[in-house]
């Protein structure tokens, strides 16, 4: 049943508004909206300087979830005697409802103020916290130091009303040195890979080339910057798209802080940037005119702080219209020919001098590596070396794969074994690769993980791969060999390879596990197998009383018993230590062990010096 009388946690929240009386008026008392959320109309003083775009008194839509002091609060301008405009850290006006007397632009106070979000849930002082925090959001709009010198970059929020579909683009400082190159080019054509239609990813649009001049479109020749995306989408996004670039030389935006809404707007931020639309931009829309949409991107340098060093080039899509050709109505030809001429015309009068239609802003995202694993990535010297994972069993599966999630691109994986049915107990794979090759069905597992990864796998054994392969096996820079396999390890000790050798494996019931890390063409497994002799004996007489599990009736032989958390365990503390020991350049032997209630200590640690 919906209480059609505030709580009494609301009515305490709203008595401590009392404590701001100078600065804030309740004009509205709560009134019920819907059956989950209440209303306060507020009206907020503005202490900071005189302002053309925030007047002395604001009034604001304060919207409160019933839960209160659980649940959001959000402070929404009112049209009459509110901020019409749209400041940092607030949402963008959406397409305004008439009947509405707000605007749908809430103030982002939880980004603007991000110690709210771990503040105790009061009901005495929360709405207060959240009313003193607007009043500050109000006092640095005016003032404007909303965005201050060393904080984080922000763009300016483009409304968007196609979130299902999103243009992808990859830049970082390198690419950004790429375009410098180029600083006279300010527009031309890219080409997009998408997904197949009537796919799920068709909506997918992965930005891959950007070409110079108006006939350079697809000719190499032409190319200004291509982007190295992975095998998913090289080989999975058959489907091109032509588009169009323009490179503007700062963020496309209305002052104070807004997206333009419609092509006049857009326009003049382009004569803004030393552009002339019809001179520039349009010859390049005529190679447009097939009846179908396009992208158009704009491009614009940024650094990652504010007033930081420019680092990178980003990009804000948008979808264009469908432009005039010869079906086109005859009324928009008036004293012109369907001609080229005519075209330009029709769709000055039709499109780019209406301001009432508006521009159709396209969720546009990086996702270069680096942005794509910021949430736990490994270091960059790590993610730029160049794997060869010898064995892709259980152990092999688990490292692969936490490398490639943590922005590895190149790791291949050598392993002639199938998938069985038992492994899916401990294995990365899945149930669909059973009695397929592990190494190819973890490239594709892969491929899938890490839109960047450009790995390959082969099905074939260690030996058969040093024989058949043409290449240098010294392209690799680490080898990591995962069999536990004498004859494996003695093969690759024979080898004289200049890079890192890491072998690791695990004792019985995955109580211990073994990680030896070599550097150089000098690389001696022998003493390897000597230091861990004593304990792989120590495993067998601590687990002498356990059966070996076994795989069906009738003759079987012993599988190798662990469990998935307890291996999973090992081999997250084992890429720590391998993270660690490249990236000092050390030589060592580490031996961990599994201990109680999920913790993972150091047995033994002997770091290796040149006379060892």
């Amino acid at each position: 049943m919906v209480n059609l009388e505030p709580s009494e946690s609301l009515l305490e929240g709203r008595r401590y508004l009392e404590w701001l009386a100078s600065d804030c008026e309740i004009i509205k008392d709560y009134s019920l909206q819907g059956e989950e959320i209440w209303l306060l109309k507020i009206r907020l003083k503005n202490n900071g300087r005189k302002s053309k775009y925030i007047p002395d008194y604001s009034d604001w839509h304060v919207f409160i979830d019933s839960k209160y002091p659980n649940g959001n609060i959000q402070f929404y301008p009112s049209k009459k005697n509110g901020i019409s405009c749209v400041f940092p850290h607030q949402s963008p006006h959406s397409e305004e409802i008439s009947e509405e007397d707000y605007f749908r632009s809430n103030i982002c106070l939880e980004q603007f103020s991000p110690s709210l979000e771990f503040d105790v849930e009061d009901a005495n002082s929360k709405l207060y916290n959240y009313t003193e925090k607007a009043l500050e959001w109000i006092k640095q709009a005016a003032n404007g130091d909303l965005l201050a010198d060393g904080d984080f970059f922000e763009k300016v929020a483009y409304p968007i009303k196609k979130f299902h579909k999103k243009v992808l683009f990859s830049e970082d400082e390198k690419s950004f040195v790429d375009w410098n190159k180029y600083e006279d080019e300010r527009v031309g054509f890219l080409n997009m890979k998408a997904g197949k239609p009537g796919t799920e990813y068709q909506d997918f649009w992965y930005v891959t080339d950007y070409y110079k001049g108006v006939s350079g479109y697809m000719k190499k020749d032409a190319t200004i910057i291509s982007y190295s995306w992975g095998k998913y989408v090289t080989d999975e996004k058959s489907r091109g798209e032509k588009g169009i670039w323009i490179k503007l030389l700062s963020m496309p935006c209305i002052k104070p802080w807004q997206a333009p809404k419609n092509w006049p707007q857009l326009i003049k931020i382009f004569e803004e940037n030393n552009l002339n639309f019809t001179e520039d931009v349009m010859p390049f829309l005529n190679n447009l005119r097939d009846r179908n949409s396009h992208v158009m991107m704009l491009g614009f340098p940024v650094s990652e702080r504010i007033g930081g060093q420019i680092s990178e080039m980003h990009w804000q899509s948008l979808e264009l219209p469908v432009l005039s050709d010869y079906k086109t109505p005859n009324r928009f030809f008036k004293g012109f020919q369907k001609n080229i001429k005519g075209f330009e015309m029709a769709d000055m009068r039709r499109i780019f001098f209406r301001e009432k239609i508006s521009l159709e802003w396209l969720s546009t995202k990086n996702w270069s590596p680096d942005n794509l694993v910021s949430r736990g990535n490994l270091s960059k010297d790590i993610k730029k070396r160049k794997f060869l994972f010898v064995g892709a069993g259980a152990l092999g599966s688990m490292l692969a794969e936490m490398l490639v999630r943590s922005g590895v691109i190149q790791l291949d994986i050598v392993d002639y074994d199938v998938l069985e049915m038992g492994n899916l107990t401990r294995h990365s794979l899945t149930a669909s690769d059973i009695g397929k090759y592990k190494a190819t069905s973890m490239e594709k597992k892969l491929i899938e993980s890490f839109i960047h990864y450009r790995g390959k796998g082969f099905n074939m054994t260690v030996e058969e791969f040093f024989k058949k392969q043409d290449f240098d096996m010294n392209e690799y820079d680490v080898i990591i060999e995962t069999t536990g396999n004498d004859k494996v390890l003695d093969l690759i000790a024979s080898k004289k390879l200049n890079l890192i050798v890491i072998s690791t494996s695990l004792g019985l019931y995955a109580k211990r596990m073994y990680i030896n890390i070599q550097h150089g063409s000098k690389v001696e497994l022998t003493k390897f197998k000597e230091s861990i002799l004593e304990w792989i004996e120590k495993d067998r007489e601590e687990f002498s009383h356990m059966e070996y599990p076994r795989d069906g009736l009738g003759c079987w032989h012993p599988l190798f018993p662990a469990r998935i958390d307890h291996l999973s365990m090992l081999a997250s503390s084992s890429m720590s230590i391998i993270e660690s020991d490249i990236l000092q350049t050390k030589e060592s032997l580490t031996i961990i062990e599994r201990g109680e209630l999920g913790t993972v200590s150091i047995l033994k640690r002997k770091e290796f010096t040149d006379g060892d």
